[in-house]
């Protein structure tokens, strides 16, 4: 996927994995089955959040943000979802509405509208979600799940 505009003419996976770099992550850790990117389109910022399901069932989190005053001007930060938190994210994610989602699913009024993009593979299916100041009811679920712990 490809968008237009100041730094939005390259994919979505080189913009997390290149903000993953300036925080010293390696490429691998753009990887997962959950994948949010949001990007402030005037003030500036942004944010590269990965979900990833390990072996054992367990769900892992993490996010590079932009931070003024942060080494390197960002800060990462990893977490594990409780038992809880995860079943409720693998039922969102096994409910077949959420594939039928694509493409621009929220747009609202704001001071900054820049772009969110969601991306989604899990057991065999996939799709993308994009909003503009995170209007849509599925990219706030999905966004509170995944802060939860």
């Amino acid at each position: 996927m490809i968008f237009a505009g100041p730094a939005m003419s390259r994919s979505i996976e080189d913009l997390h994995v290149d903000l993953r770099a300036r925080a010293g992550l390696p490429p691998a850790s753009a990887v997962g089955e959950v994948t949010i990117f949001r990007q402030a389109l005037y003030l500036g910022g942004s944010s590269s959040t990965v979900a990833r399901r390990n072996t054992r069932g367990r769900w892992t989190v993490s996010r590079v943000e932009t931070l003024g005053r942060a080494p390197n001007g960002v800060r990462a930060k990893n977490w594990t979802l409780s038992r809880d938190s995860a079943e409720v994210l693998e039922r969102w994610l096994d409910d077949p509405a959420l594939y039928q989602m694509t493409g621009s699913v929220g747009e609202q009024s704001c001071l900054d509208p820049g772009m969110l993009v969601a991306e989604v593979a899990w057991k065999g299916r996939s799709t993308s979600l994009e909003a503009d100041c995170e209007a849509d009811d599925a990219l706030k679920a999905l966004s509170g799940i995944l802060n939860a712990s």
